[in-house]
Order: C-alpha cells, then structure tokens, then sequence
C-alpha cells in the first residue's frame, strides 16, 4: 500500500511542478522572499504519525500551488512559497480531510506543527447477495454435464422423467433407455454400478425420485475406467450432497394426473470434520399408453390391424444414508449406502383383426399382466485425495449391492372367426420369476490432467456377480 502512495505522490509532484512558477504568478501578494511551510500528520485518536499522507497547497486558483507527501514520522515540508495567503488540504485513505484557509505567509519558515487527522467513520452495509444462474449444459473433456436443478420435472418425477429431456437420450413407455439411437448404454450411479432392480436400467431409474439428483452426466466416449467395451456410451447420475455448514434438512411433496404424487425429506449435519446426511423418498408413478397399426397389402387387398392401451403402476420407496469424514484438506472418507423397495403393476390390452388371409381372417383379444416387487441395497466405502495440481486425483472404491426380485406375468388370448365363433383360446398362460442378485466391485483410480483438453487416467477394477433365479 505505501509503495502505491510513493508512486502516486511521484507521478502527482513531476505533474504539478510545471505548475508552481506560473502558480507563482497568480499568488494574491507576491514578495520577493520565498518561504518554506513545515508541519507533522498524526492521527487524532492515538497520536501515531500518518505516513504517505497527501499535503495539497491552494492559492486562489483552483489548481494546487505546490504537492507534498508526509515521511515516514508523519512530517511534511513545502518550499520556495511566495508571501500571501493560501489554503492547505491533507489527505488520507482511511481519515476525514483536513482542510484550512487561514494559511498566511510572511516569513521565511512557518512550522504549523501538529496536524491531527479524525479516522472516518466505517460505513457497515447489509448484507450483499450477489446472484448469478449457471449453465444448463456444461462440457467436459470426455462428458456432457446436464445440470438439473431448474428443471420443473426435478419436484416431482423420477430419473426416467429427467432423462426425457435430457439432448440425445430417449426413453420409451417401457423405460428403457437409447444414448443417441443405441440401447446398449449403461448407467451408473455416483460413478458406481447399482444393484438396485437387478441392475436392471429401468427399473434404476424408476426407483430414483428426481429431486435427489444434482446432475446427469452424458460421457460418450469412455475410457477403460468405465470398461466401455461393447457400451454407445454411460450415462452418470449425480446424487444431491449438502455442502452447507449445521443442521439442515428440507421436506417437499408434489400431484401430477392420473394419481401421481410423491414426498421427499432430506436431513444431514455438516462440521469441519464430517457430513452425515440422510434422505428418503416415496412415489406412486402411473403410465398410462396406447398404440396402434395398420398394415395394408395390395397384393389380395388384404390388412392386419392392431390398437394396444397399457397402464404400468409403480410405488418405490426410497433411503439413502451416509457418513463423509474429512481426514484433511485433501484427503476424504466415506460410507454409504442405498436402499429400496419397488411394487409393480402392469395391464395391457390388445386387439387384432386380420382379413384377405383364409387361414388368419378374423379378431382376437390379448390381455397381459405382470405384478413384481423387489428390495434391493448398495453399500459402498469411498476415499478420495486430491494432490496440488488441480485436477489430479487418486480415488479408490469397494461396494456390495443384493436384490431380491419376484415377478407374476399372465396372459389371456382369444381368437375369433369372421363370423364371431370362438375359434380358440389360450387361459392363464403364467410365468413366474424370482432372482436374487449379488455384485461385490473394487476400483481404484488415478487421474492426472496435461492440457485442458488431455488428461491420463490409471487404475484398476474388478467385479463379482452371483445371479440365482
């Protein structure tokens, strides 16, 4: 600060000294004697010296006579003033200005001694928020970051419903998932595997409420950290974690149509050392669809035709807990884990009517249903540190996830003859599933950046997967 003074006070002294001859001549009494003005700038509440201070010298005009700066004992000296009266202006950062018009010089030397200097009064302001909204989409070196916390569909619906309006991803009445035209995509979740739903995606995604998720991720080129292999792309699904300081905790609920609602709360504490956090979450989701086809061929002026009207239900209960220990600045600590319970109804009705093919003319009618419930958990110890270089990071991550699923599906069919006849009939075709799943995955990870746009990556996985049905 007093280096920016010193340079200030040069650069104002060459400025002005053109000044001071011609100033000279504007002095209201103009004597042959030229005298010297001395004095001490000290501060008016502890009497300490005010070093740097700017000491300004007015004749009549507006501009100044002669330019000073204090030392560092607070003491000043202005020379070669002409006989006559002026006015003396100091100056701080920090103080009120000191100004006097009652300067008179007769002499050759005048001291004006001490000259005190009031600290101004600090001016406490309200409290300053400063707003600002970030970008929907952020790009990564290998990713695509969709952040979704603007999202209307985040109060209230699930990741298939995120995903929906997420660029290059579709998803179908049946929830399952294409990453720019391709199904085979996989989904993590944290950048971890779930065993939630049989690792099913669809059902993943069903049983994860919107308003717990942060960001989705697109990453469409993977490394092998992902083990990609045969994969179009990954899909990464970013958890919630509060970052604030105390207790906090929040509780929400949402209606939509057709008897859709659900409730979230969410509770964590946060010190220096270590974040516990805890949420849960309930839905009840219903689909309602419908469809249909016309085939015409010209060759018998024949056609088959065929509607379809589908209602799925789904009521997923939600909890996740975890403990995040911060061992340093650098180094994090945690455990986790997910748990769920899904129930499932699915009625579909279709119908088709043939005609211009002897063996097929006619109707029938099929009724599909299927009733599943599963419960299923992921258990996961994390560590994380990072090193000086931004970026550069070594995490390391060992999981266990079961799930236990059963499921009922049934089908009726009836055919019929042109003329309405029965003309057979397929009753109470059942199928009956029951698979339990166990997954057990280790990674570790190293990941250095070079460039902005180029990073390497290190590390090593193994997984474990035990189905029985």
């Amino acid at each position: 600060m007093r280096l920016f003074f010193q340079t200030f006070s040069l650069v104002a002294i060459l400025a002005f000294s053109a000044l001071s001859s011609k100033a000279q001549n504007i002095s209201p009494t103009i004597d042959s004697n030229n005298s010297e003005i001395t004095g001490r700038v000290i501060d008016a509440k502890n009497n300490t010296p005010v070093d740097f201070a700017t000491v300004l010298l007015f004749a009549k005009a507006q501009q100044p006579l002669k330019v000073g700066q204090t030392d560092l004992n607070g003491n000043f000296s202005l020379s070669n003033i002409p006989n006559g009266s002026y006015k003396l202006e100091v100056s701080f950062l920090g103080y009120t200005k000191y100004s006097s018009d009652s300067i008179k010089i007769s002499s050759q030397k005048i001291n004006l001694g001490s000259i005190k200097l009031n600290q101004s009064k600090s001016t406490v302001l309200n409290e300053v928020v400063v707003e600002g909204q970030r970008s929907t989409i952020q790009l990564g070196i290998d990713r695509k970051i969709f952040s979704v916390d603007q999202s209307l569909v985040s109060e209230g619906g699930s990741a298939t419903d995120l995903l929906t309006n997420v660029p290059s991803v579709t998803v179908d009445i049946d929830g399952n998932v294409s990453l720019r035209g391709t199904d085979n995509v996989r989904i993590l979740i944290d950048g971890k595997p779930s065993a939630i739903g049989g690792g099913k995606i669809a059902d993943i995604l069903q049983s994860l409420p919107a308003s717990a998720i942060e960001s989705i991720e697109l990453v469409t080129n993977p490394s092998s950290k992902y083990d990609p292999e045969g994969q179009s792309g990954i899909i990464n699904i970013v958890l919630k974690k509060n970052q604030k300081i105390g207790l906090t905790g929040a509780v929400s609920s949402s209606i939509g149509t057709l008897n859709n609602y659900n409730a979230s709360s969410n509770l964590s504490y946060r010190d220096q050392n270590v974040n516990i956090f805890g949420n849960y979450s309930y839905r009840n989701g219903n689909r309602v669809g419908g469809g249909f086809n016309n085939t015409q061929f010209l060759s018998n002026n024949g056609f088959k035709f065929n509607d379809s009207e589908s209602n799925r239900k789904n009521i997923n209960n939600s909890l996740k807990l975890g403990v995040d220990y911060y061992l340093n600045s650098k180094t994090t600590m945690g455990i986790s884990g997910n748990f769920s319970f899904r129930e499932s109804q699915d009625a579909e009705f279709l119908n088709y009517l043939t005609q211009g093919f002897a063996s097929e003319n006619g109707t029938s009618f099929r009724e599909n249903s299927e009733d599943g419930n599963s419960s299923g958990y992921d258990l996961s110890l994390d560590l994380s540190h990072k090193f000086k270089n931004n970026g550069e990071n070594l995490t390391a991550n060992f999981s266990f996830g079961q799930n236990k699923e059963k499921d009922f599906e049934s089908f009726n069919e009836k055919f019929y003859t042109p003329e309405g006849t029965t003309r057979d009939t397929l009753d109470n075709r059942n199928n009956y599933n029951d698979e339990f799943t166990n997954s057990y995955n280790l990674q570790i990870d190293y990941t250095l950046p070079i460039t902005d746009k180029q990073k390497f990556e290190a590390g090593i996985r193994t997984t474990l997967r035990n189905n029985e049905e």
